[in-house]
């Protein structure tokens, strides 16, 4: 990811700004786009689970036409100083899956989406 102790949004330039935001929110934005057309080509997998828990049988449909993993960060999910791009940045990622796993849920495209933390 781009922006990591990039400041507060006191002393941060436009230019900065724009690199932090392009490259973790529309450089997602632009890869999903390239690649969901060809997804949506695949070949729906047949995976079905049957489990019984003792009131009968269910079937979960778990085929899928593929899945997005987007990589976040735990600081999209908390307040950190001097993070103030980034962490804004790891937000929008974080809901920009929310709402594409929605979107492309009918296609059976999977879209999740992971936090690490600090390595």
């Amino acid at each position: 990811g781009c922006g990591s102790g990039t400041g507060t949004d006191k002393n941060i330039t436009y230019d900065e700004w724009n690199k932090v935001l392009t490259t973790n929110v529309m450089g997602y934005s632009w890869c999903i786009e390239h690649v969901v057309p060809w997804m949506r080509k695949n070949k729906l997998t047949d995976v079905v689970y049957h489990n019984d828990q003792g009131s009968g049988v269910s079937h979960i449909d778990a085929g899928s036409r593929g899945a997005i993993v987007n990589v976040a960060s735990i600081s999209g999910l908390i307040a950190q100083p001097e993070f103030v791009p980034y962490n804004s940045t790891k937000a929008a990622i974080l809901m920009m899956t929310k709402c594409t796993a929605l979107d492309l849920a009918g296609c059976k495209i999977r879209v999740n989406a992971i936090s690490p933390g600090t390595v």
